[in-house]
Formats: structure tokens, sequence, C-alpha cells
């Protein structure tokens, strides 16, 4: 058996998003779990409409994909309308791995189903049966779920790309994003960026380590 994460994503009020906006959404959705497939050879499949499970095989790089989701949505805003998703990250051993992710069994996807159910008001969730790492990583990750919630489509969208180039420099940003590097530089700090991607690299050296 081998150790994997296992994420659960739920489209948060799904039936309030206007219908010429849904179909972006389900494309920005699409995109990004398309890109762990292709580049990485997980997997996914939806279910019941605006659900899916994805099963990571670099448990390490979940926290990192599931984020620049999450902020790959948030961009998509109408107004000051935020489109969120919540996100259950389950860390553990699997059993099988089948062409049906529903069909898959172990305790990752049983972390991370369950985990799924418990995220009210929350939308980011990791789940393990690792004591000491779960009583760090459940704290720091509510502080980060915390932080998204509160970013403007704009401070999404700059810190999406500050995370997809792996934390390069504030003018590649800027080029990417066609604006000024002092406003890529402001943007990124409204964000806590710097403190975000410290959160990542923590998350990953100790995943490698509890669960590598």
């Amino acid at each position: 058996m081998q150790n994997v994460a296992v994420v659960t994503g739920d489209l948060v009020n799904s039936r309030a998003i206007p219908p010429d906006h849904y179909d972006q959404v389900r494309y920005v959705l699409n995109a990004q779990l398309a890109d762990w497939t292709e580049r990485d050879g997980d997997s996914h499949e939806f279910f019941g409409g605006d659900s899916f499970q994805a099963v990571i095989l670099t448990p390490e790089s979940a926290m990192r994909k599931s984020l620049l989701l999450r902020l790959a949505l948030h961009s998509e805003a109408i107004g000051e309308r935020k489109q969120d998703i919540r996100l259950s990250i389950g860390l553990g051993k699997v059993d099988a791995i089948r062409t049906h992710t529903a069909s898959s069994t172990g305790k990752a996807f049983e972390l991370s189903g369950l985990g799924i159910k418990n995220l009210k008001q929350q939308r980011l969730g990791i789940f393990s049966d690792n004591p000491t790492f779960q009583l760090i990583f459940e704290l720091l990750t509510r502080f980060v779920d915390a932080r998204l919630q509160e970013n403007t489509a704009k401070q999404s969208e700059a810190l999406y790309h500050f995370i997809a180039s792996n934390f390069q420099s504030h003018d590649i940003i800027a080029n990417k994003l066609q604006t000024s590097r002092s406003n890529v530089s402001k943007l990124l700090r409204r964000s806590h960026a710097t403190l975000i991607a410290d959160y990542i690299k923590l998350y990953e050296q100790q995943v490698r380590k509890e669960f590598g």
C-alpha cells in the first residue's frame, strides 16, 4: 500500500452561480484537474454534479495544487462575488486505486470523505491519522483558509501566479498580468504571499518526512 493524498472538492453555493458564469467556473475547475492528470498522472472523478474526488500520487504536492485550484476559481469573480470551493485533503495509505475513484478504498479516501462533511464555514481542511502532524497543520491550515477567504479576485490572481511560478520575482508576474511591478508587490503583500509560500514549503517538507 502506498501513501497518497485524496482531495475531495465541492463548489460552494453552486446553485447560486449565474447560468452564464457557470460554464466558465466549470471550465476553470476542469482545466486545473486535467493539468494534474496530464502532468503528474493523478486521477479524478466528478460525482453529484459539482463535486469531485482526486487521487494525488505525490502527497506533498496536494496542498500547492489545492491552493492553485481555489485561487483560480477566486479569480473568476462577478463583481464582488467570489466563487469558492470546499477542499478536503486526506493523507494516508490506499488499498487500491481503481479506474473509478469512487470504488477505490483506503484510509486517505476515508479521511478526505469524512473531512469534507465537517467543513462548514471553513473551506480548506487537511486530515491524517498522524496526531503530531494533524495538531500542527490543522491549525495552520485554518489560518491560511481564513486569509484566502478575505482575498479580492485581483489578489487571488496575483497569488495564483506567484505560487504557480514557484515564487518567482514580481517582475515575471507583472509581465504575465500586464501590470506594473509595484502593483503586483502591493497585491502580494496584501494577500500575505510570503507567509503562504512559507506554509506551502513547510507542508511539502513535513509530508515528505511523514508520508513520503
